[in-house]
């Protein structure tokens, strides 16, 4: 939490708190309470405001209306002491925040969070706008407290039903992305162009609000996903727009190119047909073989394939649909991959129309959706919805998803030991894409190929873009 810096021999950290807000040190010792304690408090909702404003998880939103955002008693103790509710209090005096009541009055938390809902009062002028400055923060004790709570809320990896542990390819990979920085300066540049009015509009600056907190070491997460198994961190959460601020320690100069698999989860739905992938990646789907081996015999998803090939499937798409590639991605995913047995009037006619041109790719992908736990029991867990004791619904729609996450990062893990044998560290993954050192694009490029040769599976296009 906050910036730490070295002054002179003395750590201090910048931390954010409520432009509005008055004098930290008189409001604070008028209470008897620590100045720094109290801009601690004031820059943990800051990031707890921050994280709700730029969350990724739309779903979640609904949540969070009116403008109230999560904040955790648990993490404002350690930063904070025993004594963090009379901090609390005396913000909720001076009208700087305010506690979301329930209906009968009491606290309200958020689902899953065990947080209290608070939400930010601002002056009553006209015009206000929710912003931030930067204070210092110079007590040892309150910086030690800070730290302590950062290694272990934010840097800490750990095992549950949803997260895996970190395998020694991620702790690589967590590696690498700690020794990112972000240009800020750049960042401003992207920000003006993309918002001309961003100095004046606070909400336009949130992404650069986001940044920040990510170089200071707020925010930062490294955590694998139990359902895809995918390597999550806060660099994949930056726009794509921000990307070409990324750089490494050590190659400031150098710009990062991006090497994306075109297509890449159709992609390796048109691939499931190897014998090799199934042996070598997806061992715990072997009881699809006779369905595979039916898909394979259909003339159409010879079709399929070579479409995804070629790295022309999403354009196909869109002349199908006769709307934008991006929405069309959008659409497929939605009605025909992610979606359940019945889709909603607005897929119906991307469903209709990608049946009609693959029936046979479609028939797979229902016969898929048909299965159970019994089929597949190695993904029980993911089939069967349960609450508390109780199984209260069926998630075989899920199947289909699993296997093409599980296959796109488990190649892309493949891929990354192979780099790093190589020496073509320090680099970034995103998902299905690379961002890699500009001297290192053609010999990626070559064991991504040699990766999927290996097993047997003709390579995917690929698409370079210098970020």
């Amino acid at each position: 939490m906050g910036h730490r810096k070295k002054n002179a021999g003395r750590d201090f950290l910048n931390v954010k708190i409520p432009a509005w807000m008055g004098d930290v040190d008189k409001l604070a010792a008028g209470a008897d309470l620590k100045p720094d304690r109290l801009r601690i408090v004031l820059h943990q909702f800051f990031l707890c405001w921050l994280m709700v404003a730029k969350s990724p998880n739309r779903k979640k939103l609904h949540l969070y209306h009116d403008g109230y955002f999560p904040v955790s008693s648990n993490i404002l103790r350690q930063v904070a002491t025993d004594r963090y509710f009379e901090y609390v209090a005396l913000m909720l005096r001076l009208g700087l925040i305010e506690k979301k009541s329930g209906q009968e009055g009491g606290a309200n938390y958020s689902p899953g969070y065990h947080s209290q809902m608070y939400r930010f009062l601002l002056p009553d002028t006209a015009g206000a706008k929710i912003k931030f400055r930067d204070e210092t923060v110079t007590d040892y004790r309150t910086i030690k407290s800070v730290l302590k709570k950062r290694d272990r809320y934010v840097l800490d990896d750990y095992e549950d039903s949803r997260r895996l542990k970190l395998l020694p390819i991620h702790e690589t990979l967590k590696r690498f992305v700690l020794s990112t920085i972000i240009d800020m300066d750049i960042v401003a540049d992207i920000e003006k162009e993309l918002n001309p009015g961003f100095a004046t509009d606070a909400y336009a600056e949130l992404d650069m609000l986001h940044l920040a907190a990510i170089c200071s070491g707020d925010i930062g997460w490294h955590v694998v996903d139990s359902f895809g198994e995918r390597y999550h961190n806060h660099i994949i959460n930056i726009k794509k727009e921000f990307r070409p601020a990324i750089r490494f320690k050590g190659y400031e100069g150098e710009k990062l190119v991006s090497i994306d698999i075109s297509s890449s989860q159709p992609f390796f739905l048109s691939q499931i047909t190897s014998g090799k992938l199934f042996e070598t990646l997806l061992h715990e789907f072997t009881p699809l073989s006779s369905l595979i081996d039916e898909l394979s015999k259909q003339p159409d998803y010879r079709h399929y394939r070579g479409l995804c090939e070629s790295g022309t499937f999403n354009r196909f798409l869109s002349a199908m649909r006769d709307i934008d590639p991006d929405v069309a991605k959008i659409e497929f995913f939605k009605a025909v991959i992610y979606s359940k047995k019945k889709v909603g009037p607005g897929d119906v006619a991307m469903r209709n129309e990608f049946r009609r041109f693959f029936p046979g790719v479609y028939k797979f992908i229902m016969a898929v959706k048909r299965l159970n736990e019994n089929d597949l029991p190695a993904l029980k867990n993911i089939i069967i919805e349960t609450k508390g004791k109780y199984r209260v619904g069926n998630n075989s729609h899920k199947i289909l998803p699993c296997l093409l996450q599980r296959a796109e990062s488990r190649m892309i893990q493949n891929i990354a030991a192979r780099m790093v044998s190589e020496g073509l560290g320090p680099f970034l993954v995103i998902h299905d894409a690379f961002l890699v050192l500009p001297d290192h694009v053609d010999r990626t490029i070559e064991v991504i190929n040699e990766a999927f040769n290996a097993l047997d599976i003709t390579p995917p296009t690929l698409k370079l873009k210098s970020d």
